[in-house]
């Protein structure tokens, strides 16, 4: 037993429109944990701040020490933030429709 035209099409758009909505809400978990991961670390303001004062004052090697925990709260957050884009790329790339994805992406392209 068969489904209308109307039916598969409506189905279709629903799928894809759950698509759109499922990126656009992991766009928004992005933005909101490398902010989040901002303002929880202590180490980064209190390193930075110290580091900017140290240039205001002219002393670098208290610049130096001081902005060290700023890279590597930095680098943390970059650490998360390429986890979560292989999460939304895998998503995407697992996606039952992605095939219809890759396709207009293609035919955008021409």
């Amino acid at each position: 037993m068969g489904r209308s035209k109307d039916y598969i099409e409506d189905h279709l758009q629903q799928k894809i429109e759950d698509y759109e909505k499922a990126c656009k809400e992991h766009g928004f978990k992005l933005k909101d944990g490398m902010l989040l991961s901002l303002l929880e670390s202590k180490s980064f303001f209190g390193s930075t701040s110290l580091g900017v004062f140290g240039i205001l004052i002219g002393e670098f090697m208290i610049t130096a020490v001081a902005l060290a925990p700023t890279a590597i709260e930095l680098g943390k957050i970059g650490i998360k933030i390429r986890k979560a884009k292989r999460a939304i790329q895998s998503f995407k790339d697992n996606h039952e429709l992605a095939y219809i994805f890759e396709a207009r992406k293609r035919i955008q392209k021409k």
